[in-house]
């Protein structure tokens, strides 16, 4: 990788459309390559094969989640939490049975107040979670990262609960680098830059329209001076948010099963 931005540096002007997909000195990867030749054709590149390959790893049921949370405070919140430890406050939760089947939707989580969410949080979400079956997340290092750190402040059997479901989860970042990009993904694999080309929508019709946001909107929404009508409008569009994150991988998941033949 230093080899080829030294490379690129140097260029007189350095462009993407100025680069050689079949340079064989730079031996790029085949995800550069699709986003070398997406930008040249401006046109999506899409490796069906690939796609595929990731989509044959679904098992059902296939359970779409998406959690909000604090990325951390450098002066702890709460009685046994650490600098900078990631607090979630809300997780949204769709499930499919089998495919081609509706979407069943449990009843999500969304915790507002004073006091600490993750116990709540934990056994909310691993009570609704089917037993077996794909849980798809987005980027899934941050729910992981979420369920190991809440799982160890709890200790018991949460730790080992946790542990069980980490070769279930697939990860719609990963499927969507083995063999789609689109030039106006403009490098990254988020959920607010792929949607909008990939699907033709996103977050454009919501209040909140990423995760800082949401944190802010659920601080105030939380906070004790908050006007009771004010905390109710902050709970939909939170709920609105991160219901839209779980509705957006499945569409993701399908508009790929569809490009990849």
């Amino acid at each position: 990788q230093g080899a080829k931005a030294a490379f690129v540096s140097a260029m007189p002007v350095p462009a993407v459309e100025r680069l050689d997909p079949d340079d064989p000195a730079r031996e790029w990867t085949p995800s550069q390559r699709r986003m070398i030749e997406a930008v040249q054709s401006w046109q999506p590149c899409i490796d069906g094969p690939a796609l595929r390959g990731e989509l044959r790893k679904l098992t059902w049921p296939v359970c779409y989640v998406d959690f909000e949370f604090d990325p951390g405070m450098a002066v702890p919140r709460y009685v046994g939490s650490r600098p900078y430890e990631r607090i979630p406050f809300q997780w949204s939760m769709q499930i499919q049975r089998r495919q081609g089947e509706d979407l069943e939707e449990p009843r999500p989580f969304l915790h507002i107040g004073s006091d600490d969410p993750r116990r709540r949080f934990l056994d909310s979400f691993l009570n609704e979670l089917p037993e077996e079956g794909s849980i798809v997340a987005h980027h899934q290092s941050a729910e992981t990262t979420v369920l190991d750190q809440v799982a160890e402040f709890l200790g018991g059997h949460y730790p080992s609960a946790i542990s069980e479901l980490r070769p279930r989860f697939f990860d719609t970042e990963k499927l969507l680098k083995a063999g789609y990009y689109h030039p106006e993904q403009q490098g990254s694999y988020s959920i607010k830059k792929v949607s909008p080309p990939l699907l033709g929508h996103g977050y454009g019709d919501l209040e909140i329209q990423d995760g800082m946001a949401a944190v802010v909107n659920w601080k105030r929404a939380s906070m004790g001076d908050c006007p009771p009508e004010e905390r109710a409008k902050l709970r939909q569009d939170l709920l609105a948010y991160c219901g839209r994150d779980t509705e957006l991988m499945h569409e993701i998941i399908e508009e790929l099963r569809r490009l990849s033949g």
